[in-house]
């Protein structure tokens, strides 16, 4: 024999109770909807009706120049360059440091300072400086133990040396000289 089973009743604090909207007004829809139009999103879809590009425009060089570490790195390459491969950065990487090896591999590497304050003292020592000194052994000493390629011409070659000392603060400052009328 088949008994046949009972549903139980709920009591009546646990039934959904129907809930009531609450009226919006109209000056209340025209506020949500103004605040709407001056959010973000608001503002992609107005750039979209009129054909500009969608969303607002990020500057990449500025947000590149706030990476701080190579995490961020990272970040930044996964956002703003995701098809970059690993081998086409490291390519890229390599190539800026040639384009300026005196400053990212000479200047700030602490295993070549000795080389570079040899090469400064030596310069100050020699009659004709350094265009005296592309002549000599001393720049060719400082290329094999830095790294540095020989310019072409002795003129790079003292611009570089000024930028050297520009870099450690060096420099010499220039005379001012006062100008007079007519004499």
């Amino acid at each position: 024999m088949r008994v046949k089973k009972k549903k139980k009743r709920k009591s009546s604090s646990l039934k959904k109770r129907k809930k009531t909207k609450p009226v919006i007004s109209a000056a209340q829809l025209v506020e949500d909807g103004a605040a709407f139009w001056k959010s973000d999103a608001g503002k992609a879809i107005i750039a979209d009706a009129k054909g500009e590009p969608f969303g607002t425009v990020v500057n990449v060089f500025d947000e590149a120049s706030k990476v701080k570490s190579f995490k961020q790195l990272e970040r930044f390459v996964d956002l703003y360059m995701p098809g970059l491969k690993p081998d086409q950065a490291a390519t890229a990487l390599a190539q800026f440091a040639k384009d300026d090896w005196l400053l990212l591999k000479i200047l700030q590497d602490p295993d070549c300072m000795g080389s570079v304050a040899t090469l400064l003292d030596k310069i100050s020592q020699l009659p004709g400086g350094a265009a005296a000194a592309y002549k000599t052994d001393i720049l060719k000493n400082f290329c094999e133990e830095t790294g540095y390629r020989k310019p072409p011409t002795a003129k790079t070659f003292q611009n570089d040396v000024t930028r050297i000392k520009e870099f450690f603060g060096l420099k010499r400052k220039k005379k001012k000289v006062p100008y007079t009328w007519g004499q």
